[in-house]
């Protein structure tokens, strides 16, 4: 339930970031994202 909204907010961010059309946060997104991947990769082993 918890990867769901983590997937959720890194969604909304990376829409705030289109909206917003600044290439920082959509870097600072992406980088979210990228944790957030590796969290649930490492908690799944």
């Amino acid at each position: 339930m918890r990867l769901y909204l983590l997937f959720v907010l890194a969604f909304l961010n990376a829409a705030a970031a289109v909206a917003a059309r600044s290439p920082l946060y959509a870097l600072a997104a992406a980088l979210f994202l990228a944790a957030a991947a590796h969290s649930i990769h490492s908690s799944r082993r």
